[in-house]
């Protein structure tokens, strides 16, 4: 008798969900939170993804920064120093974007190793190539495009810089 009472009250005790109004209410609730974790996931995701493309962008500022910064150092400075700018000795300046066709063959050589020191790959004036560096390989390069004046015409020194 003893076990059959025992029986009864845990039939009693037991829930039988599919019997009860709460059992939707337990797979609705199971569902918004499985999609509450997903859309979680899916933040962190984005979020990590937007936090790496940012970081890659910034990097490539940098390297185009540098780029210009050098193209603008090479027309702005006169070859004694580390400049391809033409000078004027008469008033003993240095004429800012003008460049010495005449002179640049001898300047270039004076400013190779500052050239393969800051990874300078090539270096045209317009369609001439004034400089190469053989030694290094280059898996990526940034050009900038800097307008000068040679002869008295307008001219592009373009600056190829090696990276990565």
């Amino acid at each position: 008798m003893l076990s059959k009472e025992k029986e009864r009250l845990r039939l009693l005790h037991t829930v039988h969900i599919t019997d009860r109004k709460g059992f939707m209410f337990t797979i609705d609730l199971q569902v918004a939170f499985l999609l509450v974790l997903f859309m979680l996931f899916l933040s962190v995701l984005t979020s990590f993804y937007m936090i790496q493309k940012e970081k890659e962008l910034l990097e490539e500022f940098e390297r185009e920064r540098n780029a210009i910064m050098l193209a603008d150092f090479l027309v702005k400075r006169g070859h004694d120093q580390n400049g391809l700018a033409k000078l004027d000795t008469e008033r003993s300046i240095v004429l800012e974007n003008e460049i010495d066709a005449e002179k640049i063959v001898s300047n270039i050589k004076s400013l190779e190793s500052f050239l393969r020191s800051k990874d300078v790959a090539e270096l045209y004036l317009g369609a001439d190539l004034l400089f190469k560096n053989n030694s290094s390989t280059c898996e990526k390069s940034v050009a900038v495009e800097r307008g000068v004046i040679t002869k008295g015409d307008f001219a592009i020194l373009k600056v190829v810089i090696c990276y990565g």
